[in-house]
């Protein structure tokens, strides 16, 4: 890709940096819109899909700290054992790119106390997780438990 400079802009940035931040703000701009309008109807549903929303949109921007605040605060918004353990795989996936493993291990536990939305890909993941929380707490025996209780279907 070939960067252009803008030769008018008082700094030097390629113009298609600024047109990527200004596309940036943009959609902020709008799901924040959106979330305010489902926020005074007070859908709970939509509020939830809104910070989800949120979530997903500061996590594909590296934003690693807003994506878990936006993640944790759909738990509120959590109406059935499904929604919580979306919340919880979230949650688990941002921890442990920021290398917070102690939030990884409660929220596995925490996802696997709904035990009626759990199947055997959701269960792998949640020992996956787990055994990764183990291996940083130097607890290797209860790690090789973990990971050695994985299906093979994975």
């Amino acid at each position: 890709m070939i960067l252009q400079y803008d030769l008018l802009s008082p700094f030097p940035f390629p113009t298609t940096l600024i047109k990527l931040r200004l596309l940036f703000i943009l959609y902020l701009s709008l799901l924040q819109d959106l979330f305010y309008f489902f926020q005074t109807n007070l859908i709970k549903e939509s509020i939830r899909m809104g910070y989800n929303d949120f979530g997903d949109f500061y996590y594909s921007h590296g934003l690693l700290g807003d994506a878990f605040k936006s993640y944790v605060r759909t738990r509120d918004y959590c109406t059935t054992s499904k929604h919580i353990i979306h919340m919880c795989l979230s949650t688990i996936l941002v921890s442990i790119e920021m290398g917070q493993f102690s939030h990884v291990s409660s929220y596995v536990n925490k996802a696997e106390q709904a035990t009626d939305a759990l199947d055997p890909i959701i269960t792998s993941k949640l020992r996956c997780a787990a055994g990764l929380a183990n291996l940083e707490a130097k607890k290797y025996k209860l790690a090789a438990r973990k990971v050695g209780s994985l299906s093979l279907s994975l």
